[in-house]
């Protein structure tokens, strides 16, 4: 699934603490792998910013690599920005 194919309900920012608890509500197994990489990433831009880190080696896990090109992509989003896609995502799977 790509970004532009997510349904995104209306929804408004949360404030830290909130956003927390829902990171910490979530069961990731039960999500599909797409979309438990994509919250993955903006769980990480929402909370850490940008990813400094470099792309894991050719032989690397290919989760390891999925969840690090998801995240960089999303280099420069706004941490608010990252929260409400986070929130909007979990929304959409949630229906």
């Amino acid at each position: 699934m790509y970004l532009e194919e997510i349904p995104l309900p209306s929804v408004t920012k949360a404030s830290d603490s909130d956003f927390q608890k829902i990171i910490k509500s979530v069961n990731y197994h039960e999500l599909p792998l797409d979309i438990r990489i994509l919250l993955e990433a903006y769980k990480n831009q929402a909370t850490l910013g940008d990813n400094p880190n470099p792309r894991p080696e050719r032989y690397s896990m290919v989760m390891e690599t999925l969840l690090h090109d998801a995240w960089a992509r999303l280099k420069g989003m706004p941490k608010g920005v990252a929260q409400k896609e986070f929130i909007r995502l979990l929304k959409s799977v949630q229906h």
